[in-house]
């Protein structure tokens, strides 16, 4: 029932996109089971995930606030947090992909010709747009020895390296997280291409 700038500020997800996601997961068989006593729906499940996940306390702090707002114990809240995470990453071979050649061709025609008539043409055969990012953990992750390499110095935040490959449309292509926060962004960028080249992506 919340309105529509109060629901994205709440979920960080429009209502639209938050029906979209239902509509791919729903019928996972972890939101289901043979029990008398069935889960609550798929939907409160979303809700709840999103919310944790949106949430900026710590770890125990957003299942603990979480769990308040909903009227839910915060092991709950880990419960539907881990179900929608293994319903969304069961969908990642089918969502998170390399572009066909018709996409590809797609893409260039947008790229060629967007909405005010005005062409970038300089992109005309661009297939994909990559850049890194770090994911930050909340805290040092192991003992002071094993945790120097996840150390961004840059940044000052102990984290994984991430790189993605998207289309014009903002549709992740590849997401690859294979390296430490130490790894400087060039390296983890440049060895995503290469692999990309190699595979015949590119």
């Amino acid at each position: 029932q919340l309105p529509a700038d109060r629901f994205q500020q709440f979920f960080r997800m429009g209502v639209e996109s938050f029906l979209h996601v239902h509509e791919l997961i729903y019928q996972d068989p972890v939101f289901y089971n043979e029990s008398r006593n069935p889960q609550v729906s798929s939907s409160k499940q979303l809700a709840v995930c999103l919310k944790r996940l949106a949430s900026e306390s710590s770890t125990a702090g957003g299942t603990i606030n979480v769990g308040q707002v909903f009227g839910i114990d915060e092991g709950t809240v880990t419960l539907y947090t881990r179900h929608f995470l293994k319903a969304l990453m069961n969908l990642w071979g089918t969502v998170v992909k390399w572009g066909s050649i018709k996409d590809r061709a797609a893409m260039k025609g947008r790229l060629l010709k967007d909405a005010s008539g005005h062409g970038w043409g300089l992109f005309r055969d661009c297939v994909g747009i990559v850049d890194g990012m770090l994911i930050p953990f909340k805290g040092r992750p192991f003992s002071a020895e094993r945790s120097v390499d996840y150390w961004n110095f840059r940044k000052a935040k102990y984290g994984l390296y991430f790189t993605v490959i998207c289309d014009d449309r903002r549709k992740i292509l590849i997401c690859h997280g294979q390296y430490s926060g130490a790894v400087h962004d060039a390296r983890a960028v440049g060895n995503q291409l290469m692999r990309s080249i190699r595979s015949g992506l590119i």
